[in-house]
């Protein structure tokens, strides 16, 4: 066997199989293909075997004062503690006053306990407190852009009195966010007409 008839048979066994690459380039550089995703894509939860949709409800919250009283402990604290040290506080809560009194073993994780509050439930409360976080955040951000003042380039003298320019803009979006807030904190009164309140928790 020649030289040249070595090089071409190594070259045949180091090719690819047919259909590993493709000859059209656009094909390979193609975006990936998108799909409608269904409500349940979107409402799916990870736990679906949690302790609180599983034993806490109107009836046993009624019922069973360690349920009330921990459930309290995410109500009452709601809008004065952020949520992380809250759910720490109810898994303490049911570690040491719960979980020794149920007759099987249960762990009612942190991470399951956060999404049980976060996807599980609908407190029309809690949507109201989410949205004054929310304003109140932007209103925050907002609150240092309403106006510049020149700033002198360097080897340049300072002028006297450096009149500032306020972004109006910015300003219409301030009152607005402030209008939203005030709005939000006075729906207090409507709340247990809302969908999801629950009279037990007052919530």
């Amino acid at each position: 066997m020649n030289k040249r008839q070595r090089i071409l048979d190594g070259l045949l066994l180091a090719a690819p199989l047919d259909g590993e690459l493709s000859d059209n380039e656009d094909e390979a550089d193609a975006e990936p293909e998108l799909v409608p995703m269904t409500y349940e894509d979107i409402t799916s939860v990870g736990y679906e075997r949690c302790f609180a949709c599983e034993n806490i409800t109107a009836v046993s919250l009624r019922q069973n004062e360690y349920y009330l009283n921990m459930m309290r402990l995410y109500t009452e604290n709601s809008s004065s503690i952020c949520k992380p040290a809250i759910y720490r506080l109810i898994k303490q809560y049911f570690d040491s006053e719960i979980m020794p009194e149920l007759e099987e073993s249960c762990d009612w994780t942190l991470d399951c306990i956060r999404e049980h509050f976060t996807t599980h439930t609908m407190y029309p409360t809690d949507e109201i407190l989410t949205q004054i976080h929310i304003s109140a955040g932007l209103r925050k951000h907002l609150m240092n852009n309403l106006a510049k003042r020149e700033v002198p380039r360097e080897g340049t003298m300072a002028r006297a009195n450096t009149p500032m320019k306020f972004d109006i803009n910015n300003i219409k979006v301030l009152m607005q966010l402030n209008k939203e807030l005030r709005v939000l904190r006075n729906m207090k009164s409507g709340i247990p007409a809302m969908v999801g309140f629950d009279p037990n928790l007052n919530y």
